[in-house]
């Protein structure tokens, strides 16, 4: 959902960055789920083709900036890819809105429509800000 959200939003920007998701603990090769593609579809945002990848060394090298949805996430990159540290931040980190800054935005994988609806308005709120943070970066 992150993914297509960010990529919504840069494309509007008239930016370009290449985007690209991946799980702590998935399996490669998984399809969105019917909720996230469902939430998508009424932002005009068709997922249907993505799939699932885990982290990679290969991944983690080439990204210039990673995001995590939680802090549980930002410790599993700590642990499992120490260098990228400096590069990872919490996607909620840069956010302006205070009740928000700092927060985990939940998977809400298996669960009802409104937690997909609730991680997406988190994401609503926290991903401009990031944007508008890579807008500072050289």
């Amino acid at each position: 959902m992150a993914e297509g959200l960010f990529s919504k939003l840069v494309n509007e920007s008239g930016l370009s960055f290449e985007i690209s998701s991946a799980g702590i603990s998935t399996f490669g090769g998984q399809p969105p789920s019917k909720h996230t593609l469902d939430i998508l579809r009424k932002e005009e945002i068709d997922l249907s083709a993505n799939t699932s990848q885990p982290v990679s060394h290969e991944l983690v090298d080439r990204s210039s900036y990673i995001f995590a949805m939680s802090s549980g996430h930002l410790s599993a990159i700590e642990s499992m890819f120490p260098k990228a540290l400096e590069k990872t931040f919490l996607v909620t980190e840069f956010c302006d809105s205070e009740s928000v800054k700092g927060t985990d935005v939940p998977d809400p994988y298996g669960g009802t429509i409104e937690e997909y609806e609730h991680t997406k308005d988190l994401l609503d709120v926290s991903l401009p800000n990031i944007l508008e943070f890579l807008k500072t970066q050289n």
